[in-house]
């Protein structure tokens, strides 16, 4: 009985040095928030009107200067400024641009074709992380 009492006594305290231990392998190390960088288009308090043949460009500066290895950037559009309460739409790119079509918004299903949203951009190449300098916001008109 004392064997089994002293081989739990020892996984426990295996179990609990390693969640402890931050330099553990098997604990990815977490990631940092090291800056910020501009968001170019749309431009902030823009007015927007989509046909159902347009798409909308989102355009802002890479972040791959700053961070080294692939570069993934997340476009994060929500209608108010909290994104950790969720968002209407994320969408992931490699890229320093994107377009998001005229469907992409309709199938939102939003109660008014004109709704104020506001975006912002994450980067990460999963060590570091980047986000836009400011979260910037446009009315969005959909014909």
């Amino acid at each position: 009985m004392k064997k089994y009492l002293l081989l739990v006594v020892v996984f426990v305290s295996l179990l609990a040095s390693c969640q402890e231990n931050p330099t553990s392998p098997f604990t990815p190390p977490p990631r940092r928030t090291i800056g910020t960088y501009p968001l170019f288009i749309p431009v902030n308090d823009s007015s927007i009107t989509l046909d159902s043949s347009q798409s909308l460009l989102f355009r802002w500066l890479t972040a791959a200067t700053e961070l080294t290895g692939r570069v993934r950037h997340t476009l994060v559009i929500d209608r108010d400024t909290d994104f950790t309460n969720g968002s209407v739409l994320r969408i992931e790119t490699f890229n320093d641009s994107l377009r998001v079509p005229y469907q992409e918004f309709r199938s939102l299903n939003l109660a008014r074709n004109d709704t104020t949203f506001i975006y912002g951009v994450i980067a990460t190449n999963n060590i570091e992380t980047l986000r836009s300098a400011n979260l910037y916001r446009f009315y969005l008109n959909l014909r």
